[in-house]
């Protein structure tokens, strides 16, 4: 019997840093896998983990070989050029905690049940139906702090995992019943929560916002080359933020 895949708060590729492609979700699987991988770190790491060292530094990379993207340059170009900018990584880490960690009411849950369920609490029934679904897959998964697997960051990166091993139509299930539900309204709250910090004076939380939108972009993306449909209610498309 094959042993479980796990996913409790490590990347797929440990390590490794990443070369994300600049016109967005492709057809190509490694393309996929790849943004979902990085949207999974944006959302699971904090930014003082040695594990997103990695991801931060290609970021500033890339930013700095695109620091203007042409008009031909696709949506995700854009945000990840902002996303690679420099920010005190302190702060940075400050904001990571105060949107998804706590102590305090967390603006933005970034758990499904949390959207998903009647009573707006975790381990909701919502839960339960992606638990069944990773046993019959053979996945153990765990979210970050030792919360519940539905996770927004951990759903990216058991979605990267399937892509890569072409488990598609696992993949399609995935993100029709258990991410694209709840997905779009929680990364549109997460948002609106980040710029509503910027305006306040709070510079890092832009960071968040560009995650928030390559998030709303990639899922948008993958939605439509895999013809899963995308949920009604979320904006066609999230604006560029103007620069300062």
């Amino acid at each position: 019997m094959t042993a479980p895949r796990r996913f409790s708060g490590d990347r797929r590729r440990s390590g490794v840093a990443p070369s994300w492609r600049r016109k967005g979700v492709t057809m190509h699987s490694s393309d996929t896998a790849e943004l979902l991988d990085l949207v999974g770190a944006l959302f699971s790491l904090d930014p003082e983990d040695a594990r997103m060292q990695p991801v931060l530094a290609e970021l500033a990379r890339q930013s700095a070989t695109m620091a203007s993207p042409g008009a031909g340059a696709g949506e995700t170009s854009h945000i990840l050029a902002r996303l690679g900018r420099p920010f005190d990584r302190a702060a940075l880490h400050r904001t990571y905690m105060d949107l998804f960690v706590g102590p305090a009411p967390l603006e933005a849950p970034p758990w499904g049940s949390v959207h998903l369920d009647v009573e707006r609490s975790l381990y909701g029934p919502s839960t339960l139906r992606l638990r069944d679904f990773l046993i019959r897959e053979g996945i153990a998964a765990q979210a970050p702090s030792s919360g519940p697997e539905d996770h927004f960051g951990t759903l990216c990166w058991i979605g990267a995992w399937l892509v890569t091993e072409e488990r598609l139509d696992s993949f399609d299930e995935l993100l029709g019943q258990h991410l694209l539900p709840w997905a779009p309204r929680y990364l549109r709250t997460l948002r609106l929560a980040a710029q509503a910090r910027v305006t306040s004076g709070e510079e890092t939380a832009a960071f968040y916002a560009d995650a928030a939108a390559l998030a709303e972009s990639v899922l948008r993306g993958v939605a439509g080359h895999r013809a899963v449909p995308f949920p009604q209610d979320a904006p066609a498309a999230i604006p560029d933020r103007q620069e300062q």
